[in-house]
């Protein structure tokens, strides 16, 4: 079950957009976003863990998992690492960003220890492609209000702000994992912790050459154990999900450049051509070439086209 290792290095001189680790954000962060000002910015990642509340507008968020299509109060997670891009609709778009990294939460802390087995649990549906996080109205209603009193905050920065920035989060994270429409099940937390890192692994580099046994011993447990909690987190197998990623940032490639498609092939980690066209006729329903005509064809919303 080894990974498809390519011959040799035929990876194009342009570079897949890799984690955000230039900047350095802030540990917590409460922000009002122009997504139709962002639209136009390339697949990225923080540093940082990332709720996003839409307020206004309409749109998809994209990860390598596929499209999220977003609307007024849609609520989404994109944990640390995980590459995405926000693209709107015509008209105002605007959404609340909720961003804490995992140094936040400290683990000698009671309450910051049940944070990180919930936050794990969203980390890995996140992964998995489950970014939208569908709340009760009464959950979502005291998010709204949880998320305007951050943005407030971070605006104001009085003394102990990031105090009450830290209380939201933790707060934010409780409310969701209680709602029963999130479906939170708490697991044993060094396994959790060690899917997860798995996971962040494969979304930071998918390319990168992947074995079953690497990957078990990144989560610390046994090939058998590692493959039936993996599967039962992603609903797939760690090749099946590999494919699956590698996919996305293919179609990212073939949409965004006019890098050679065999280039692309080999820049994504796949082994050849053959298995190239299989995975693409799997989860694109059509090869390469097509897929290509076909997104190009398509009209992009025009505050795609604009700078952040």
């Amino acid at each position: 079950m080894n990974s498809e290792n390519r011959p040799g290095d035929r990876r194009s001189a342009i570079r897949y957009p890799p984690s955000s680790k230039t900047r350095r954000p802030q540990t917590l962060l409460a922000v009002t976003l122009d997504l139709a000002a962002t639209g136009g910015r390339p697949l990225h990642a923080h540093a940082a863990n990332e709720f996003l509340l839409t307020r206004e507008g309409r749109g998809t968020h994209r990860t390598h998992m596929g499209a999220l299509p977003f609307r007024p109060g849609a609520l989404h997670f994109f944990p640390r690492g995980q590459l995405h891009e926000h693209l709107p609709d015509e008209g105002p778009c605007r959404a609340v960003s909720v961003r804490f990294r995992d140094a936040a939460l400290v683990a000698a802390s009671e309450p910051d220890r049940q944070a990180q087995i919930r936050l794990a649990f969203l980390k890995r549906r996140a992964f998995a492609g489950r970014n939208e996080l569908t709340l009760s109205a009464s959950t979502a209603q005291r998010i709204e209000t949880l998320f305007t009193q951050a943005v407030r905050e971070d605006a104001a920065r009085e003394s102990g702000y990031k105090c009450v920035l830290k209380g939201i989060a933790l707060h934010a994270i409780v409310l969701i994992g209680r709602d029963p429409k999130v479906g939170f099940t708490a697991g044993r937390p060094e396994p959790a912790r060690g899917l997860v890192r798995v996971l962040e692994t494969l979304n930071e580099d998918p390319s990168r050459p992947v074995t079953v046994t690497e990957m078990a011993r990144l989560a610390g447990m046994s090939r058998s154990h590692f493959h039936a909690v993996f599967k039962a987190a992603t609903g797939a197998t760690l090749m099946e999900h590999v494919a699956r990623l590698r996919f996305g940032m293919a179609t990212h490639l073939l949409k965004s450049t006019e890098m050679p498609i065999v280039d692309v092939c080999y820049h994504c980690g796949f082994a050849g051509m053959s298995r190239f066209y299989d995975v693409f006729l799997r989860y694109g329903n059509r090869a390469p070439a097509a897929f290509r005509k076909h997104a190009r064809q398509r009209p992009a919303p025009s505050a795609a086209k604009k700078e952040e």
